[in-house]
């Protein structure tokens, strides 16, 4: 409800160049941002598909937020940060909040609580990925009912998730 704007997942995504989300934006479907695209994220985005960066790609929290946390919210299977992409704070030294509430669940992504059975077969999938060498400092990454991995990264904010897997020099 609170989305204002919308934007198809090409609008959105970018191969080098620069991008602006604006705040409440709903994007639609899975998104990439690869090869030294820069996106800088004015406020609140929900992505209905996946989030992929690559390539030295930087999301960048706007300065206009000041110490206001911006939430990118992942519906769709994964949020992958690879190959050197960055989470990169504003100056007031504010990260995102990165959120997959996927699950094994049938009532995912929109599950109020997830439990048992659905619960216990969500805890490997992994859900938030950070991979070579990408960085988020002062990012929250939050897989509710499911993984986040880490593997050869630069600096974190926070992990939060059912399952942590931090490997080969993760910090």
């Amino acid at each position: 409800a609170a989305a204002t704007n919308t934007l198809t997942a090409s609008q959105a995504s970018c191969s080098s160049g620069t991008k602006t989300w604006a705040a409440n934006t709903k994007i639609t479907g899975n998104v990439s941002v690869s090869n030294t695209c820069r996106v800088t994220v004015e406020g609140n985005v929900w992505i209905t598909g996946t989030l992929s960066t690559s390539n030295s790609s930087e999301l960048i929290v706007s300065n206009t937020l000041g110490t206001t946390r911006p939430v990118i919210m992942v519906d769709g299977a994964t949020a992958n940060f690879s190959n050197g992409s960055t989470l990169r704070s504003n100056s007031q030294s504010t990260g995102f909040m990165i959120i997959n509430y996927m699950s094994d669940a049938s009532c995912s992504p929109d599950c109020s609580d997830v439990t048992g059975t659905d619960l216990f077969n969500s805890r490997n999938d992994e859900r938030i990925s950070l991979s070579n060498s990408s960085s988020g400092p002062n990012t929250i990454f939050y897989a509710r009912w499911t993984k986040v991995r880490v593997n050869n990264s630069g600096q974190i904010g926070a992990l939060i998730g059912q399952t942590v897997e931090i490997s080969n020099s993760g910090t």
